[in-house]
């Protein structure tokens, strides 16, 4: 029996419901197949769906994607993302969760006041490519950086305007100064950056508008490095013999990849504990154990 969290506690989750959210991810609700293994080398998993329905879009990687992402990155995800087609399978789960008459449509033009299709939607393409690299601040959490396509880059402009505005708003309300809003220019590119003081992480999530892309990083230089990778045609992924000899033969058809550099990720992880290790605190709680 599975169950879902409610108003009420804990409510079984109907067939119906379950289906939903198989759905919502494109996978038919009767197989699903699981595969685990591994070699001398590497683990391997294959979650395969026979029954799983097309996406919406044509639309595929390509390798040419994979150019926005460093040589020296330590990890990657490139996926083809169908908005009107993610947003239909979103209204179906929700609806199948007591929502019938929910109208997406109607609520984003009476709180954003734009129109879902011939704004949001599309103001944006189908490929999306996220990595972290060396070169944008290394493996943890700020050298992140997003690059996504422009369905329409006038349109995404001016809802991008219009939201610099509304947050210009909020940073001006908010007294604490935890909102802060500031802009600069480099290399002829404006770069956006919103801060927001009191995180655990010195979050400075930083956004730049090219030709036919958007760049988005956890930190300005993480966004200025991921700029400079697409404008300057650095090395990529794809000079990378330990990642090339993974691909296979054609990438026609493929939807999404994901790609992890495993001994440098683990390398980081050990490195980290080594500290944590050597820390103060940890010296202490030896000198008392041996003390004993």
């Amino acid at each position: 029996m599975l169950f879902r969290s409610g108003e009420s506690g804990d409510e079984p989750l109907t067939r119906a419901g379950l289906e939903a959210i198989l759905g919502f991810y494109g996978l038919p609700g009767d197989e699903v197949e699981l595969a685990i293994g591994a070699d001398s080398e590497r683990s391997l998993l294959r979650i395969t769906a026979p029954g799983a329905r097309p996406e919406g879009t044509r639309s595929t990687l390509g390798p040419e994607v994979l150019l926005a992402v460093p040589e020296d990155a330590t990890w990657a995800s490139a996926e083809v993302v169908d908005l009107p087609e993610l947003v239909r399978r979103y209204e179906e789960a929700l609806r199948a969760f007591e929502e019938p008459d929910l109208d997406l449509r109607v609520i984003i033009a009476e709180e954003l006041g734009m129109d879902l299709d011939t704004e949001l939607l599309a103001a944006f393409g189908r490929r999306w490519v996220g990595y972290g690299a060396d070169s944008t601040g290394g493996s943890g959490l700020m050298s992140t950086v997003l690059v996504g396509e422009l369905g329409n880059r006038s349109t995404f402009l001016e809802l991008w305007s219009r939201f610099i505005e509304e947050l210009q708003l909020e940073t001006d309300e908010d007294l604490d100064g935890r909102l802060t809003l500031r802009g600069f220019q480099r290399g002829g590119v404006d770069y956006q950056v919103v801060a927001l003081a009191g995180l655990p992480l010195p979050l400075e999530v930083t956004v730049a508008v090219l030709e036919t892309q958007v760049v988005v990083g956890a930190s300005p230089n993480a966004c200025i490095a991921g700029v400079e990778q697409l404008r300057d045609g650095r090395r990529s992924l794809l000079d990378r013999p330990d990642f090339v000899q993974q691909l296979p033969d054609s990438m026609e058809g493929a939807t999404r990849l994901v790609w992890l550099d495993s001994p440098r990720l683990a390398r980081d992880r050990s490195e980290e504990h080594t500290s944590e290790l050597q820390s103060r605190q940890y010296l202490v709680c030896r000198l008392l154990l041996e003390k004993k």
